[in-house]
């Protein structure tokens, strides 16, 4: 632009690897005064790299407003960075930038969280993490989590309604990370917070925990979080073979692969391991009004 003020648009770069197995774009876009402008054409560039299995996609942007639409069009948070950007025609201009750096496509996993006892009840879940954190603080002891590539962190879920073996002591802890009940549950649980006129129930405190061991959830998503990937475990009496929930599927690669080994261990007949042929794949999306259930 003219002044430097304000761009509009988008602009894709498109070339071959090396091994001439992956084609990568690359894109920049940007919105004039917080006003989206290039929203479309990031909505048109985000479809066609679907339909076309790119594998990665990146993007930088300064603006929370951008950062925002990234999240929730399927683009995950990298980095942020900043750096001197020297104009070749003009040497004599530098620009300072700082970005936000977010991906779609393969995500590297380092450290994944294990939970068990979201629902003090369910001892399926309780009972493994107890028995992961005990092996994991034993000498001599095989650690069964242990692996070459990644961390595994096992983390009991709500305490207090697991030895109280409940399902939860005031209210559902599931329901308590949108962010919003986050930001509600942290503003009144802080040191020195005001909470005489308030009640603090026990999944507040559970939520705000686990928040700050797996998360954290913030505005705008854009911060790291301590783990790469959560399995929340649960058991049920309902006849509901083995069950998967995920998020955003269709954004998520890693999540689909998921799907798709959880599909394939779950071969027909092998009641011997009790492992059912019927298991349920059940898509949550952001609308957490509109689920929709796939049998596979």
């Amino acid at each position: 632009a003219e002044n430097n003020s304000e761009v509009v648009g988008c602009v894709a770069i498109k070339r071959k690897c090396s091994d001439e197995s992956e084609l990568v774009r690359m894109a920049v876009a940007s919105s004039t005064r917080g006003q989206g402008i290039g929203g479309k054409l990031m909505e048109e560039l985000l479809a066609h790299c679907k339909k076309q299995k790119v594998s990665r996609v990146l993007l930088t942007t300064a603006n929370p407003l951008s950062a925002h639409f990234y999240e929730k069009s399927g683009f995950r948070y990298m980095k942020k960075f900043s750096h001197t950007l020297q104009i070749p025609d003009q040497p004599e201009v530098e620009l300072n930038v700082s970005s936000m750096v977010y991906y779609l496509g393969a995500k590297v996993i380092r450290k994944v969280g294990l939970v068990g006892g979201t629902h003090g009840n369910e001892l399926l879940g309780v009972e493994l993490v107890r028995r992961w954190l005990l092996n994991q603080n034993t000498p001599g002891s095989v650690d069964e989590l242990k692996r070459s590539t990644l961390e595994c962190v096992p983390v009991l879920g709500n305490l207090p309604a697991i030895n109280a073996n409940r399902r939860y002591i005031d209210k559902d802890l599931n329901r308590q990370f949108k962010r919003e009940t986050l930001d509600t549950i942290l503003s009144n649980t802080q040191d020195g917070a005001d909470n005489t006129d308030r009640l603090i129930e026990m999944e507040d405190y559970s939520a705000a925990r686990l928040n700050a061991l797996l998360g954290p959830k913030t505005e705008f998503y854009t911060a790291p979080t301590k783990v790469d990937f959560t399995v929340d475990m649960h058991s049920s009496t309902s006849n509901l073979g083995n069950m998967l929930i995920l998020g955003c599927l269709t954004h998520d690669n890693l999540a689909t692969h998921v799907a798709q080994n959880v599909k394939d261990t779950l071969s027909p007949g092998d009641a011997a391991t009790g492992k059912l042929s019927n298991g349920i794949i059940r898509v949550a999306s952001p609308d957490v009004t509109k689920e929709v259930s796939h049998w596979v």
